[in-house]
């Protein structure tokens, strides 16, 4: 009888360590999750151990015979296989074991159970998705320029305080540390074909999936199945407005804003037009530049977990 071969990339530092879960824990609840579905597979982990591992273990492994590459960690580590592995044809799942997995959230429209997501893994049903490119790095699902991203940033530089006060209320904390000193920023933007429009911003969020920060709406209309991406754009504003409206982003209702421009499309083009480089976040990973090239990759990897709407 033919087993499921299934690789998991275990990232022990996903979470700084929140779920306290080692590959031992794991590997056992694999295997309880088989016996309890009537199920079995052959499976192997590796750890990684520096930053650039779960990138490079998916490249060496995406022309095996293996049938699930699987994450065992958080948005980061799920950024870094995706880069290794599209394309492959291998099947993809997340164990979510990082501070937001808002990657798991986005595929599947709801908060799926590390017992949950491994059920998917082992029952091996794939399912067709899109990634997308910036630059040269593909994502699979948020990328934050500005305001957004400057957030992201202090969050990452505060990660240990994860355990203590849950994602999202760190999230909170850091949006509102940001906000009072934020400058906008001035920039052009080409939509699809169309022609270079320049504005003055305070954030852009280009979304594959839905969720960001731990939970943000940020692109509440966006689906990793319909071969589109989403752009929401908020306007400059004075610092009690952004005060204001920022909180009706968590849920997504910053649709209804004045501030808000929403977009769907499938190439886009940012430039800044000020000499400085922007702060950006991919999938959660921090970054700065001047240039952004976006392009949706239309069903280019197939995850065992089945896409939904995030209710």
């Amino acid at each position: 009888m033919n087993f499921p071969k299934v690789l998991c990339i275990f990232n022990p530092e996903a979470g700084r360590g929140r779920f306290r879960i080692g590959p031992g824990e794991i590997k056992r609840r694999f295997a309880e999750v088989s016996r309890r579905i009537g199920a079995d597979i052959e499976m192997e982990l590796i750890e990684t151990s520096v930053p650039g591992d779960a990138e490079r273990i998916g490249r060496e492994n995406r022309g095996g015979d293996l049938d699930v590459i699987a994450v065992c960690g958080g948005d980061g580590t799920v950024y870094e296989v995706i880069n290794g592995i599209a394309g492959s044809g291998k099947g993809f799942g997340i164990v979510p074991l990082g501070s937001g997995n808002d990657g798991i959230v986005s595929i599947t429209g709801d908060h799926r159970s590390i017992d949950n997501c491994i059920s998917d893994i082992v029952r091996c049903e794939r399912h067709s998705i899109d990634i997308a490119r910036m630059n040269d790095r593909l994502f699979l699902n948020v990328v934050g320029i500005g305001m957004d991203a400057a957030i992201n940033h202090e969050v990452a530089d505060r990660r240990d305080l994860v355990k203590r006060l849950g994602p999202t209320f760190l999230y909170t904390y850091c949006t509102f540390r940001v906000i009072p000193r934020w400058k906008d920023m001035d920039i052009s933007l080409t939509i699809d074909d169309g022609q270079p429009v320049e504005r003055k911003v305070k954030m852009l969020t280009i979304g594959n999936g839905t969720t960001c920060g731990g939970g943000f709406r940020l692109t509440p209309r966006a689906r990793m199945d319909d071969g589109l991406l989403d752009l929401s754009l908020i306007k400059t504003a004075g610092i009690i407005k952004t005060m204001v409206n920022v909180p009706k982003a968590f849920k997504g209702d910053h649709l209804g804003i004045d501030l808000t421009i929403y977009r769907q499309f499938r190439k886009l083009s940012v430039r800044s037009l000020e000499d400085r480089e922007l702060p950006l976040h991919i999938d959660g990973e921090k970054g700065f530049s001047r240039e952004f090239d976006f392009q949706v990759l239309p069903g280019k990897i197939w995850t065992v977990h089945k896409p939904g709407l995030l209710k």
